[in-house]
């Protein structure tokens, strides 16, 4: 049940970024179409060229559907996280740091396997783009700041994403 809510909101924090970077670039009455390059971000790419797709071959309704979804979604990442944050920052102000750690140990681990399950399903060429510096970093505070999670499957979980990145040389 945990690991399906966990595959639900990874699944929902990347639509909202896709879509809030959908909805920016489609603010402006003319689209512009750039080559793809080094800087630009290959989700939104992807993206745009589902929308221009839709809008090409006028599926006005699967471009409405589409929106709405989007708007949904953010609607509901926005307030999952605004719940999330007032739980954290409260716990902070009454001085009791210790749930707060746990609170965000537990977003660490989501957004741990969230990135390395979503990285799997990538091109390779997003793969590069994108790197797994973060995950990294991750690992690193896990090294310095070890956390059991209370689910053994989620601790299995930010293992198999760790495997993700080299093996750290033997010497």
């Amino acid at each position: 049940m945990k690991t399906t809510r966990t595959f639900v909101l990874i699944a929902t924090v990347f639509s909202v970024g896709l879509t809030a970077a959908w909805w920016c670039s489609a603010q402006s009455s003319t689209p512009a179409k750039k080559p793809v390059t080094g800087d630009s971000n290959p989700a939104l790419d992807r993206l745009t060229a589902l929308v221009s797709y839709l809008e090409a071959s006028k599926q006005t309704n699967a471009l409405k559907l589409f929106n709405e979804y989007s708007s949904t979604s953010i609607a509901l990442q926005h307030a999952a996280d605004m719940g999330a944050t007032l739980h954290i920052l409260k716990a902070l102000r009454e001085g009791r740091t210790t749930n707060a750690i746990e609170l965000l140990e537990g977003r660490l681990d989501t957004d741990i396997i969230g990135l390395a399950a979503s990285f799997k399903e990538m091109p390779e060429a997003q793969q590069e783009w994108l790197g797994l510096h973060s995950l990294s970093e991750a690992r690193w505070y896990r090294d310095k700041y070890p956390h059991k999670h209370r689910y053994q499957n989620v601790d299995d979980g930010v293992a198999q994403a760790f495997e993700l990145l080299p093996k750290k040389s033997e010497k």
